[in-house]
């Protein structure tokens, strides 16, 4: 499976499938109330391996069609089973991260509240962390969509819980 390609619709047990959606409703782009035009739903795609969710799937939105396609427009990985070839995935230290990858920067999004490394040997990719790992003043947590984080405001323990591949 990659970006572009058909959305699984078959699975081999254990393995399955299950569609649900997420809300944008209280995020920056969508202030207010749900059902409020712009705020509708955003349906999702889980891969789940004996019921645990390992890879959910975010479909294209075709803007030509006005709603969301049957391929493949992101994945967020929720497995430690999936790692780049230099090791790089879910469960991997900070510490790590940026041991293995050159220039790295980790970085604080005001609009999604999320805390990210980004490396450039994976321009697709956002390494996300669990906020606990961030351990310094939240005074430096600006209000833009892309606050740089110092590695000294980090716990190098803290683990990748998740990868956006996009």
């Amino acid at each position: 499976m990659s970006l572009g390609s058909p959305i699984p619709t078959n699975l081999t047990p254990p393995m399955q499938i299950r569609s649900s959606e997420i809300s944008r409703c209280g995020t920056d782009s969508c202030e207010g109330e749900c059902g409020q035009e712009g705020c509708e739903p955003i349906p999702v795609v889980d891969i789940l391996d004996n019921g645990i969710p390992f890879v959910t799937i975010h479909p294209d939105y075709d803007y030509n069609a006005g709603g969301y396609s049957n391929k493949v427009g992101g994945m967020d990985v929720l497995s430690a089973a999936y790692a780049t070839t230099d090791g790089l995935g879910v469960g991997v230290t900070l510490g790590d991260m940026f041991q293995k990858c050159t220039g790295a920067e980790a970085w604080y999004s005001y609009h999604s509240g999320d805390f990210t490394v980004r490396c450039p040997a994976y321009p697709r990719m956002q390494f996300a962390f669990a906020a606990a790992a961030f351990v310094g003043d939240d005074g430096i947590l600006g209000m833009s969509d892309g606050d740089r984080l110092p590695q000294s405001t980090l716990d190098m323990n803290g683990r990748i819980i998740k990868v956006s591949i996009y």
